[in-house]
């Protein structure tokens, strides 16, 4: 009883001083100069899309004369309108959300596919540290932008679909976080299952992937927004601007609009919106596919990424 008594004062105390330092002036200003500083950097992300939003939604004469702040004037929908009919942006729209598919799908097949066997110790897979070593190179010492378009080329993957998810099928990085949370997964349970007769690979895809959903879901993000959001891949490995990716397509769209490709039709209903209408719709367009995935996947990041680094 009098070690509980001696227990609980010590517990009081530490409350008690923790109290203190919280309220204390000092505490209470770096609270509030953290908070600024986030609200701050907070503010300077969302505001140029909201005013990204305001152009989108307002008339060209408002455009015009530079009165758009954060509010649409002269509310309509034509620039929009105007996006969603125009063949080209739809093809290249097409062509993101099958990149997206098919590059997180092969992405998160090799890495489970490479990063079980990698989990396990020397004496299970005596190749594992030459493996860790060569990926480790790989990493530090890239081949360079010509040789990857050289090899590209020699293989005749140029000017294909292919040649926008095969140079990134394979992330290191994201293979070496996957590696790490598949070691925190308890060794007894793939005992277990192997007594009961499955192989390595069913140990993999029925033990192994169902417990590593965080991590799996984080590398599905982190690779979805990689492939969504890649440009320069479309403008070094195409050559003609019908097979370029949405981010490539918006790039040419607001560097270097091209207007000998419109039709009479698309001139007509060009001339009612600005080009800065027309790249703010056809950019809100192109991040509301990420903005609608991400709500599902963000209560996997943290707990992925977490668990995946702690061990090296």
């Amino acid at each position: 009883m009098a070690n509980e008594t001696v227990v609980e004062k010590e517990k009081n105390l530490v409350m008690t001083r923790n109290r203190q330092i919280r309220s204390s002036p000092v505490e209470k200003l770096f609270t509030m100069l953290i908070y600024g500083i986030l609200g701050i950097l907070g503010a300077s992300c969302i505001i140029p899309f909201i005013h990204l939003i305001a152009l989108s939604f307002s008339g060209s004469d408002p455009i015009k004369a530079g009165i758009v702040s954060l509010w649409p004037i002269e509310f309509n929908t034509d620039a929009y309108k105007y996006a969603l009919d125009h063949p080209a942006f739809m093809r290249a729209f097409g062509i993101s959300v099958g990149r997206v598919i098919v590059g997180v799908t092969f992405s998160l097949s090799m890495l489970v596919i490479t990063a079980y066997p990698l989990s396990k110790s020397k004496e299970a897979c005596p190749l594992n540290p030459l493996f860790k070593v060569l990926m480790i190179i790989a990493m530090l010492t890239g081949g360079g932008l010509i040789p990857m378009y050289l090899v590209m080329s020699w293989i005749g993957l140029t000017n294909t679909f292919w040649a926008l998810v095969v140079p990134g099928m394979l992330s290191l990085w994201n293979c070496f976080m996957v590696m790490n949370f598949f070691r925190n997964v308890p060794s007894e349970l793939e005992e277990a299952a192997i007594v009961d007769g499955a192989n390595s690979f069913q140990v993999m895809v029925k033990v192994y992937v169902p417990l590593s959903v965080p991590v799996i879901a984080s590398m599905a993000l982190f690779t979805g927004v990689g492939h969504w959001n890649d440009w320069f891949s479309g403008m070094l490995y195409m050559a003609r601007s019908r097979d370029y990716p949405l981010q490539t397509y918006l790039r040419q769209v607001v560097t270097t609009p091209n207007f000998s490709t419109l039709t009479i039709e698309e001139m007509q209903k060009y001339a009612q919106i600005t080009s800065k209408n027309n790249q703010a719709a056809q950019i809100i367009i192109a991040t509301v596919p990420i903005m609608c995935v991400y709500p599902f996947l963000q209560k996997y990041f943290m707990t992925g990424l977490t668990l995946g680094g702690v061990k090296g």
